[in-house]
């Protein structure tokens, strides 16, 4: 069943927003790293997070649907690996932030 044309344009609406945002993320670090403007730790932080989060979960994709290129299903250890992957990723993100507002 094909998507409403109300929800495919809410749907694109908000993968355009995401990626603008991603986008703006990039442009920011950029800046910063050249030494176009000051850095703000907070700013900063938000900025990595909008770069890496969309990154990890583009990596994971094939593991969420359970299945490798030849559409065998992945061992269980595997799934379990990338769920911890996530776990991890975020902690390490909620101690960074614990850190830099410090």
């Amino acid at each position: 069943m094909p998507a409403s044309p109300g929800r495919s344009f809410g749907r694109d609406v908000l993968v355009n927003v995401l990626a603008n945002l991603i986008a703006a993320a990039v442009v920011y670090l950029a800046a910063v790293a050249a030494g176009y403007i000051t850095a703000d730790r907070v700013a900063v932080t938000v900025a990595v997070a909008l770069v890496l989060w969309p990154a990890w979960e583009i990596l994971n994709f094939p593991f969420i649907i359970n299945e490798d290129i030849n559409g065998k299903p992945l061992p269980r250890w595997v799934r379990w690996a990338f769920l911890a992957g996530d776990v991890i990723f975020f902690v390490l993100g909620l101690c960074f932030l614990v850190y830099v507002w410090r």
